[in-house]
């Protein structure tokens, strides 16, 4: 994680390590430092980012970091809709309670599996959309407690390390669901029900583990309760990505993806998405009709970089058939 820049920091020194009061600043991007004086950050605090702090603290310790000196200059305060992304230290254990408390702006969080807890409410009125996370003990993190707290579409991206020192990445979408009270008046009692296979994929874990085969079994449910979207992004994802995916699995996300290579296809193309482009080609995951398609957005965008590369790959994959005429 990269060290912050242009940041006043205000906070606590405590025995564990330094809690995060206030952060001062000028980019909606904040990357914290992961020592101040050679103390690390262990905690972000009660409604560090969060604009509906009541009061704020006064008894704290100030740090800038451009200067890497000590001083009392304060920069414009970086909370609720000011905040796009945040890069936690890696040795960040805990979140305070309603520490991004409407910041409906946030869209990344980033953080290692040194995070264990985090406080009530502290994603209230956020609309998070990825997370990043750095494995560098195991495979267990607070992943399960953050997608329990949000509802909305979620992507996370999970790095291993693994015994010889390399890294493994894990790309996964949760579905977005919502909760529905139906009345029971025989019963007199109110009955919840849950739409959409988001509240069924934040089922997938084991204590704070990822568990990546349920996580696949769950592909058959999503083709028929999410939008072709969202199931090709799960499919291509799972595939691109493989950690833990099983031959059974790869199958199913490869069928799927064939079937509806032309959209996916198209979908890339529109994004400008190259790797993916070369991804499909590199697996052969698309046929010449899909090729055609993902030209022709090309063409339409006039993206030449992506044209030039698919005009190839056609030649490559899909040569014209010589004529032969007979006497």
């Amino acid at each position: 994680m990269g060290r912050a820049m242009g940041l006043t920091l205000h906070y606590r020194k405590e025995k564990r390590g330094l809690r995060l009061v206030r952060c001062y600043g000028n980019d909606s991007v904040v990357s914290l430092p992961d020592t101040v004086d050679g103390q690390p950050f262990k905690i972000l605090g009660d409604y560090a980012f969060s604009q509906w702090k009541k009061q704020e603290e006064e008894d704290v310790e100030i740090y800038d970091v451009t200067n890497n000196v000590l001083q009392d200059d304060e920069k414009e305060l970086l909370c609720g809709n000011l905040i796009e992304a945040v890069h936690l230290p890696d040795k960040t254990e805990e979140l305070g309670k309603y520490a991004f408390y409407g910041c409906s702006n946030l869209k990344k969080l980033t953080f290692s599996d040194a995070l264990k807890g985090t406080g009530t409410g502290v994603f209230n009125g956020c609309r998070l959309r990825y997370v990043e996370i750095f494995c560098k003990k195991g495979k267990s993190t607070c992943l399960k407690d953050i997608v329990g707290e949000i509802r909305y579409e979620l992507y996370a991206d999970l790095h291993y390390r693994t015994e010889d020192g390399t890294q493994k990445t894990a790309k996964l979408v949760f579905p977005e669901f919502y909760e529905e009270a139906v009345e029971n008046t025989p019963a007199r009692i109110i009955e919840k029900y849950f739409n959409g296979s988001g509240y069924k994929y934040r089922q997938c874990f084991q204590k704070r583990e990822v568990d990546y085969q349920a996580y696949d079994r769950l592909f058959s449910v999503a083709e028929i309760e999410e939008r072709p979207e969202l199931v090709s992004e799960i499919a291509v994802r799972r595939l691109r990505y493989p950690y833990e995916l099983s031959e059974k699995a790869r199958k199913e996300y490869t069928a799927y993806v064939k079937d509806h290579a032309k959209n996916i296809a198209e979908g890339f193309a529109q994004q400008r998405d190259m790797e993916a482009l070369r991804f499909l080609s590199k697996e052969g995951l698309w046929n010449e009709n899909a090729m055609e398609a993902a030209i022709e957005q090309a063409s339409s965008q006039k993206d030449g970089e992506t044209m030039s590369f698919l005009m190839n790959e056609k030649q490559r994959l899909f040569p014209p058939k010589k004529k032969i005429f007979e006497l």
